[in-house]
């Protein structure tokens, strides 16, 4: 499949939106998780490794294939498109890599050829995620969950590594502007260099 420009960011559908913060993992976890010696087989290493790398919500790591337009992005696409709910309508999108070094150390290009594990409700895909995670004895009660990786996309997005945009981040995500800052905008970092880093910047701005 041919990847498309990427289209502006997405518009508010004008409904509000609400989301608290969330425990994320750190990169030091995830290169555990998906080091050579992780409990977790092929499969469920491409679920995750796609997650952490590309931000991904849990049902999309079932749908994300590799971008034949520019390596080392993914393409969330066929059964991505259109979806709706309370914040807008979500488009395909080109994702790019955050680590890209992560491409190589996970061997990406190896864990697209593995099968995906079976996924008969995209609705339980997160349920089936920490089920796993917890099986493989990689997370607890109390901590991460499956939406963890992608927190900490966004968070690595903003870090004073990248210094995306909120636009462009939100584009990226996959949801409106206004989402992401309610989602990570009050959260991101709280005490430590990051948060430091994203409140100067925002009193910088008014």
């Amino acid at each position: 499949m041919e990847c498309p420009p990427a289209g502006p960011p997405l518009q508010n559908s004008g409904k509000a939106v609400d989301h608290r913060s969330q425990p994320f993992f750190s990169d030091e976890a995830i290169e555990g998780y998906l080091a050579d010696r992780s409990p977790l087989n092929g499969s469920w290493r491409r679920v995750i490794a796609s997650m952490a790398i590309y931000g991904l919500r849990p049902w999309e790591a079932w749908v994300v294939e590799p971008c034949r337009q520019r390596a080392g992005c993914a393409w969330v696409g066929a059964g991505g498109a259109g979806k709706t709910n309370r914040h807008g309508t979500s488009q395909p999108r080109q994702v790019p890599p955050f680590h890209q070094e992560w491409l190589e150390r996970f061997a990406m290009e190896q864990l697209w050829r593995e099968p995906l594990p079976p996924l008969a409700d995209p609705s339980r895909a997160g349920a089936r995620v920490n089920q796993q995670l917890r099986r493989a004895g990689l997370i607890k009660a109390g901590g991460p969950t499956t939406y963890g990786f992608r927190h900490a996309y966004a968070r690595r997005l903003h870090s004073p590594l990248y210094r995306v945009t909120d636009a462009h981040a939100s584009l990226f995500m996959g949801h409106t502007v206004a989402a992401h800052h309610k989602a990570y905008r009050g959260w991101l970092g709280q005490d430590d260099p990051i948060g430091t880093y994203m409140d100067a910047c925002f009193a910088n701005e008014q």
